[in-house]
């Protein structure tokens, strides 16, 4: 009797799967003609439930490294979007929901049932010291500014929202990344995605394609030549990333003694160098020289390595930069230089002494941009200013701008005193974000730092700037 029982059983459930797996199968098909969007989005969800199964033992670790990968991939809807009329790098046109999203709130179901079931009572929350008492300062003030000062409120507040969701990060990590392995974790992430993206970067390159991850193509600009523009279309926010994440692994390089880390830092290294000269962004060539000269010179003065082998590592990367010479020569000669963006830096200056102290609203620059453009330019120089300062100062005015400005020299500073750690990891993420934020202050000046596609990395950046202060000890 038993016997005939579980033969139906086993009979019912052949049968239902049977059933699934048809059902799931033309739904499968089905989605492979709805567009490139729904390609991507179903692999990347078979991917996702498949690693996710495998690591379910370990699935904070899993979900972190996930976070950490789809940062640069621009994965994502908007419930509200509102296509602008102006050329324009508005931080945020709508309201929108990212892969980051998504995974962040199953990390957070995550922690709340660590909670429930004890694991974790009786550890302290924190909301990340003064970096998080900055950053609430920061969203209250856009908040504000968005209401009180913005010509178009809503877009003030979509940017506020954007925000928000970073702080939302920023507290998950500062309060659940407390081990060696969960910051190992985060820097695989990193790698990871920095592989990834320069191998799509360089793909692009050679094949002269211009096709974003959701399969549109983006024009090509015939006087800067062929640049390659990632997935989301957009190569000076690429060569940001791969900039800002590589001086970690020239740091590893140098410390690590084993011969198997020390190869996966270099063959990161060569990887993430050409992935961000086939975006040919000069400026990003020159803060990576920065931050790869402090590098060797920092490790130097903390005990690390030997003056030869700095003396060595030194000369190696001024003779790897000296490779990239004809790229930026190229790109001088074909590009407009310098003054041809005068008429924009005119324009934000001139915004700026009218709105010092309030600005003209978050995320708002463009639709007050015709007032301002010098009588000669009008009607030709009237988007955005390659100048993250004068834009910052320009939409928020000096006191907002002052506390976004704070975090990130808070996070040098917090960087720089966790250079000291003789753990080869906390000093490699350390020294390499350290060097990294020094090379952007002058970047800055020519480009925007401040975008929604970079804004993910920020956020774990100021949150491993306070992580780590705890790690080393």
């Amino acid at each position: 009797m038993e016997q005939t029982l579980s033969r139906h059983r086993s009979l019912l459930v052949l049968v239902l799967a049977c059933i699934l797996s048809l059902i799931l199968g033309y739904a499968y098909v089905i989605a492979l003609g709805m567009g490139w969007r729904a390609i991507v989005y179903i692999h990347g969800a078979i991917l996702f439930f498949a690693g996710l199964a495998v690591f379910m033992k370990d699935a904070k670790s899993f979900l972190l490294f996930t976070l950490t990968f789809t940062t640069a991939f621009g994965f994502g809807r908007h419930i509200v979007f509102e296509q602008m009329p102006f050329e324009s790098v508005l931080f945020s046109a709508g309201i929108r929901i990212d892969t980051v999203d998504v995974i962040l709130l199953l990390l957070y179901g995550h922690w709340a049932l660590g909670l429930g079931s004890g694991e974790k009572r009786g550890q302290p929350f924190t909301a990340g010291g003064w970096l998080g008492a900055i950053f609430l300062a920061w969203i209250a003030c856009l908040f504000f500014l968005s209401l009180a000062v913005a010509k178009e409120p809503r877009f003030g507040l979509y940017e506020t929202f954007a925000i928000a969701k970073g702080f939302l990060l920023f507290f998950y990590l500062v309060n659940n990344v407390t081990t060696h392995h969960d910051l190992k974790i985060i820097v695989y992430g990193l790698m990871a995605v920095g592989i990834v993206q320069s191998l799509y970067l360089v793909f692009q390159f050679i094949t002269k394609t211009s096709y974003t991850i959701q399969g549109e193509s983006i024009p090509i600009d015939p006087e800067g030549g062929f640049r390659s523009k990632g997935f989301f279309g957009a190569f000076d926010t690429h060569a940001m990333f791969l900039a800002t994440i590589l001086p970690i692994f020239l740091a590893a390089f140098l410390v690590y003694s084993q011969p198997a880390k020390r190869l996966a830092a270099v063959a990161s290294m060569i990887l993430l160098m050409f992935g961000a000269a086939s975006t040919r962004a000069r400026i990003v060539l020159a803060s990576l020289g920065i931050s790869v000269l402090i590098i060797p010179i920092l490790s130097y003065q903390r005990g690390k390595i030997s003056s030869r082998r700095t003396v060595i590592t030194l000369i190696a990367c001024i003779l790897v930069g000296m490779m990239s010479i004809p790229v930026v020569y190229q790109r001088f000669v074909a590009s407009p230089l310098g003054e041809a963006r005068a008429p924009l830096v005119a324009t934000a200056v001139s915004m700026i002494k009218d709105h010092l102290i309030f600005g003209v609203g978050p995320n708002n620059y463009n639709f007050l941009v015709d007032q301002y453009v010098p009588p000669r330019w009008r009607g030709t120089w009237s988007y955005t200013v390659h100048n993250e300062y004068l834009l910052r100062i320009a939409e928020t005015g000096i006191l907002a701008a002052s506390l976004y400005y704070a975090m990130i020299i808070l996070a040098i500073m917090k960087f720089a005193g966790s250079t000291k750690s003789q753990d080869p990891l906390v000093y490699s993420v350390s020294a390499g974000l350290f060097s990294a934020l020094i090379a952007s202050i002058p970047h800055r000046f020519v480009s925007i730092y401040h975008a929604q596609q970079y804004f993910t990395l920020f956020c774990i950046i100021l949150a491993l700037a306070y992580v780590v202060g705890r790690l080393k000890e």
